[in-house]
């Protein structure tokens, strides 16, 4: 009785097929224009929120060199200002996805 075989009540051996892993992924399909366009909205987001963190993070250095505890007494004020400066950058989104440059 080998790898590939296994005997089945003594009369006859029978072929043990390992069907996992055998399927090939299908490769993603898009329109011509669509994955540069995907990558477009990508980037918007990842610069928005780089944006919006860095921000966050000088300010709360400024708060904090300027006085004592002043990051936390900050923190409401310099988290909306960094969040409006992520939404300015999502605020882009639609208007890249309606410029036709963007989908051919």
């Amino acid at each position: 009785m080998g790898k590939a075989t296994q005997e089945v009540s003594g009369l006859q051996q029978v072929p043990i097929i390992d069907i996992t892993g055998t399927r090939k992924k299908k490769k993603r399909r898009y329109s011509r224009g669509l994955p540069f366009l995907a990558g477009a909205i990508e980037r918007r987001i990842a610069d928005g929120l780089a944006d919006g963190f860095s921000d966050y993070q000088q300010r709360s250095n400024k708060s904090a060199k300027r006085q004592r505890n002043g990051a936390l007494q900050d923190i409401v004020r310099n988290t909306a200002r960094s969040q409006e400066r992520v939404l300015r950058e999502f605020i882009k989104i639609p208007r890249d996805l309606a410029k036709p440059r963007l989908w051919f």
